[in-house]
């Protein structure tokens, strides 16, 4: 694994918010950068400049002003997911965790008793209308389903979402021969 310690996104290549069409194609990690040098956010894609055409904050970004992306190739793209995980508990980047609203301020629930209820129905709604994206597996976990990703007769690796459900089928038909 990697050592977290000598990942410095400030030295990693770089290119403006604007250019990034340009980035490469390959797989990797980016760091998306203040002008103040504070890392905002950190992703991760099997393709880096296909994944920046439709970037869910792309427009957060753009509102933030002065924006720019580094990143870090990876090569084994099955590890991408727990090399992204990692750096994100390392680094703790601000908007891995908080939205940006459209005046350009953030927003962070805090978990305490005067809105406890709420949040908790809030993320009940989220997971029932999203049960594979409100998924947020440990990083053993994540290790175990990279190992188990199968590739299609194109060497494509498959999604997530099929990875995670070929899994989790796969541990209900073991768990039901426990209890026959």
């Amino acid at each position: 694994m990697i050592d977290l310690s000598t990942i410095n996104p400030l030295s990693l290549p770089s290119i403006a918010l604007e250019q990034c069409r340009k980035l490469p194609d390959y797989p990797g990690i980016y760091f998306v950068l203040s002008a103040s040098d504070d890392i905002l956010y950190i992703g991760c894609s099997i393709n880096l400049q296909e994944r920046w055409i439709v970037h869910h904050r792309y427009q957060q970004f753009q509102e933030i002003g002065n924006v720019r992306i580094s990143w870090l190739q990876v090569i084994d793209a099955s590890q991408l997911n727990v090399i992204e995980q990692e750096l994100i508990s390392y680094f703790n980047p601000l908007l891995n965790k908080r939205r940006i609203l459209k005046d350009g301020k953030t927003s962070q629930h805090k978990w305490n008793d005067a809105n406890q209820e709420s949040i908790k129905k809030a993320q009940l709604a989220y997971n029932k209308k999203r049960p594979i994206w409100s998924f947020r597996p440990a990083p053993a976990i994540l290790e175990w389903l990279e190992k188990e990703r199968l590739k299609d007769k194109n060497g494509n690796l498959e999604s997530n979402g099929v990875l995670l459900n070929r899994q989790l089928k796969k541990l209900m038909e073991l768990e039901s021969k426990l209890y026959q």
